[in-house]
């Protein structure tokens, strides 16, 4: 798995947009380890364990990201955060049924990773990193 389209390079020295291209490294760790989860032999245990901090880690950065929106006047704003909204929702699904055991857990997370992987950061953050960028 590679960083994410929106990481910020290294001559940026925003103090927003650094704290936002850490937040989606860290993600982007916990969705290699959800994807390691799923090929390798991993106790249940330890994937309800990865889940569970990806929905509450993936919580916090939208709660930031969508403050900096806020702040910045952010022009899709409604459209951005109703996809933190389908996305937490995806998550929560997959607990849900990782839970019951009534689901291709390997099948539905690697959907999740390229879901967050090629839609949102592709379609939603590369264009908030910039608003920020011009807004601080």
């Amino acid at each position: 798995m590679t960083m994410p389209p929106c990481a910020i390079q290294p001559h940026d020295h925003n103090e927003s947009l650094i704290e936002i291209s850490n937040e989606h490294v860290h993600l982007v760790a916990l969705l290699e380890a959800l994807d390691y989860c799923f090929n390798e032999p991993v106790d249940d245990d330890a994937v309800g364990v990865v889940l569970d901090e990806l929905l509450e880690e993936t919580r916090a950065h939208f709660m930031h990201e969508e403050d900096l929106m806020y702040e910045t006047g952010y022009l899709k704003y409604l459209e951005h955060q109703a996809d933190h909204r389908h996305i937490l929702g995806l998550i929560e699904d997959l607990i849900a049924q990782h839970r019951a055991h009534t689901v291709d857990m390997k099948k539905e997370a690697r959907w999740l990773i390229e879901k967050w992987m090629a839609d949102h950061f592709e379609k939603f953050d590369r264009d908030l990193i910039v608003t920020i960028s011009e807004k601080f």
